[in-house]
């Protein structure tokens, strides 16, 4: 990269086939791509500045077509010349643009690392995409003097209390001054949330059938089958109820939800058959929804 004004003008001219005098800003480049030199006419003169990587390389998106030339903007121009990787930096816009062509208008005011994620989460509905663009971003973290801890916060009075006592070791019975044993004065009491894990089991219905012995003209009943959300259904009302307050109130996709199933129970029921619960229990729930609507009571349903 020798050339001066003379050299670079002409290049622009014969081989790039622009003018020169366009005001347009030109840039050339050795072969190593360590070293570039820009080419620009103010309208009064021209203007030749150089600039040297100490490491690495500039790098641009290669031309189209196998033309000699490459067209940037003012940003990726600027990019450039701070020896960022303008290929990877167009090649992240374009990626950009066609994930949020893919998940929807919702999905404009997500950063690059939430695209990134929702490439990780099959299944994702268009609501959920427009929930997390409008959810409000954390707030930044500023050098603020630390407040005093307010104190432990108390647990709830009304949650039940399952008591463990901890006894003490052999060697702390026993006085180390006089030998004698020693004697419980006390206890020190400290509480912590616990939980249990949800708990999978199969309910075994039996109904019973009778007949009379002495004779088969009564002939044989059986108790009633009491009315359920899905009838023959594999689950109970119980799991379908928790299926969807899971989904509507935790906001836990059906596709989590058959997962976890699986993973905890065993058991595989795909989103298809949750979606019928689904649908089944918004059918049950109509009646109530249009009196809520019109202000009247429901009636009862036998």
């Amino acid at each position: 990269m020798r050339k001066g004004f003379e050299g670079l003008y002409g290049l622009a001219r014969d081989r790039l086939l622009c003018d020169p005098l366009s005001g347009h800003v030109f840039l050339f480049a050795n072969a190593q791509r360590n070293r570039l030199k820009l080419l620009f006419w103010d309208g009064s003169g021209l203007w030749v500045c150089a600039k040297r990587l100490e490491k690495g390389r500039f790098r641009w998106p290669e031309s189209a077509g196998g033309q000699a030339k490459v067209v940037l903007s003012h940003e990726e121009l600027a990019l450039l010349l701070g020896g960022i990787d303008l290929a990877q930096t167009r090649r992240r816009r374009w990626l950009r643009l066609q994930r949020i062509k893919k998940y929807g208008p919702g999905s404009e005011k997500l950063s690059d690392a939430q695209l990134n994620l929702l490439e990780l989460e099959p299944g994702v509905s268009n609501v959920e995409v427009q929930a997390e663009g409008v959810r409000e971003p954390l707030p930044a973290s500023t050098n603020r003097k630390p407040r005093p801890h307010p104190g432990r916060q108390e647990l709830p009075a009304a949650l039940p209390r399952v008591e463990r006592v901890i006894a003490c070791v052999p060697e702390q019975c026993t006085c180390k001054a006089c030998g004698r044993p020693t004697a419980v004065i006390g206890y020190d009491v400290s509480e912590q949330l616990d939980l249990e894990p949800p708990k999978y089991f199969v309910v075994v219905t039996k109904r019973e059938k009778r007949a009379c012995k002495q004779c088969e003209e009564g002939g044989v009943a059986a108790a009633p089958v009491p009315a359920r959300i899905i009838e023959e259904g594999l689950v109970s009302d119980r799991a379908v109820i928790h299926t969807v307050v899971a989904k509507y109130c935790d906001h836990l996709p059906l596709y989590r939800q058959s997962a976890i199933l699986k993973r905890e129970a065993g058991v595989e029921i795909s989103r298809a058959t949750m979606d019928g619960w689904v649908m089944r229990v918004g059918e049950l729930l109509i009646p109530i929804a249009e009196a809520i609507c019109s202000g009247s009571t429901p009636r009862r349903a036998h």
